[in-house]
């Protein structure tokens, strides 16, 4: 699989070495700074060879053969970098866009704590971020597990109550535990599909490490693997929760290595 790859140059090296797999084709290699990427890279000619600068970005999208133009930052530059790519006219069914850090792997992190704590709650909610922020989880009266996320849309929702009510009864709705659901709805929900959302993508691989599940991603799951390094996606996250208001420590973007 042929790949242009967008990042950041001080990214590079995190993103060749723990992010992505090493047999990937490169076709180009766009960065901010292409004098210091091919310092990065001087003893790796076939790759820096193919490094380019910022601004022949629309050159590289229009002009080169690429099986998925990948982006991989860590929120900086995030949208003008999104922007550009639409601009410049990037088929939506050739884009892709990590985030690196922790975050990748939270949603399964928190699936695993639940799981290994479902006889403590008796009520959870899930939903997008109006839910994720806007409850508190310590004024229920019953004790609630907000499994609640940014961009999150129904179909993993689904995912979740399914997951949630499988781990607390087994199968079997009259031995549930939880006696309360909450399910937070905007007015977009019903047509909202994550695996669709250009500008979101990048929260679609906190899902697949979840439940191995791309839902109606242009990419087959069977593909990741050859883009993304496996030992990366198997990288599993101590299951304590220190905070049940912030269960997926959205606020923590920590790189995190396979050492």
């Amino acid at each position: 699989m042929r790949i242009l790859l967008v990042t950041l140059t001080d990214i590079l090296p995190y993103a060749l070495t723990q992010v992505l797999n090493p047999t990937n084709d490169y076709c180009a290699i766009v960065l901010d700074d292409e004098e210091t990427a091919k310092k990065i890279l001087a003893n790796v000619p076939p790759l820096r060879d193919k490094v380019r600068p910022f601004y022949e970005l629309k050159e590289c999208v229009e002009k080169f053969y690429y099986d998925v133009a990948l982006c991989i930052c860590d929120g900086r530059f995030t949208w003008k970098i999104h922007r550009q790519l639409i601009k410049y006219g990037l088929p939506r069914t050739k884009f892709f866009h990590i985030h690196v850090g922790t975050l990748n792997f939270n949603v399964e992190k928190t699936l695993r704590y639940y799981k290994e704590h479902a006889a403590d709650f008796e009520m959870f909610a899930t939903g997008i971020s109006y839910t994720s922020v806007a409850l508190d989880a310590n004024n229920f009266k019953y004790k609630l597990f907000n499994f609640a996320l940014s961009s999150q849309d129904l179909y993993y929702d689904y995912q979740v109550a399914k997951f949630v009510f499988s781990t607390v009864h087994g199968g079997g709705y009259e031995k549930s535990l939880v006696k309360y659901a909450l399910i937070g709805l905007a007015p977009y929900s019903l047509q909202y599909d994550l695996s669709k959302a250009y500008a979101n993508i990048f929260q679609l691989l906190k899902y697949y490490v979840a439940f191995n599940d791309v839902h109606n991603f242009w990419m087959p799951k069977e593909d990741l693997p050859k883009i993304i390094n496996p030992k990366y996606l198997a990288i599993r996250l101590p299951s304590q929760v220190a905070d049940v208001k912030n269960v997926y420590g959205e606020r923590s973007s920590t790189v995190v290595t396979m050492d």
